[in-house]
């Protein structure tokens, strides 16, 4: 599959930097017609957004300020569905900054949504990469994170203007009581 067929290979690297790990770049361009590399098991940072939509007039503005938000940080707007949208930290390129910078847009999307947003937050698994098969037609690169039924759970029991950090289970456990 060609993913940039009209751009130069320098000129699509030029610009994708920053963006995309460059050693994905350079495999994107040095096998054109490969399939993404299997997905990745790792630790990753996100935030679980659900904005007040009882008044979808006022939801347009809602999302805009979130999106106003997110390019400030190191933060990728991964999912964007109406008034649910997921962030990630270190998604193409793992970020050690990743806690502090997901704790920083916290703050930021507390002070300027109010009551107006539910905000989980927290590190878990996740697999990281290409989720669909190979020969697939679609393409799709993102994370998928363990228990995310779970984490779905904790958000819609959240009231409007609450923010909790998620706590996975397993870690749960194996903390001393």
């Amino acid at each position: 599959m060609r993913f940039f067929p009209s751009y130069s290979a320098w000129r699509a690297r030029r610009r994708l930097r920053g963006y995309i790990d460059p050693k994905l770049t350079r495999y994107i361009f040095e096998a054109p017609d490969a399939t993404f590399p299997p997905p990745r098991s790792c630790q990753l940072d996100f935030i679980l957004i659900l904005l007040r939509d009882d008044n979808l007039d006022e939801l347009p503005s809602l999302v805009e300020r979130v999106t106003e938000v997110v390019p400030g940080s190191a933060a990728c707007l991964e999912h964007l569905t109406g008034p649910f949208i997921v962030i990630t930290f270190g998604l193409s390129i793992p970020n050690p900054d990743a806690p502090a910078q997901r704790i920083q847009t916290v703050s930021r999307l507390e002070e300027c949504l109010a009551e107006n947003v539910k905000l989980l937050h927290g590190q878990a698994l996740a697999l990281v990469g290409s989720l669909t098969g190979r020969g697939s037609r679609f393409t799709h690169f993102g994370s998928a994170f363990q228990n995310f039924g779970a984490m779905l759970q904790a958000l819609a029991t959240l009231q409007y203007g609450e923010t909790r950090e998620f706590v996975p289970r397993t870690a749960a456990r194996s903390s001393p009581t």
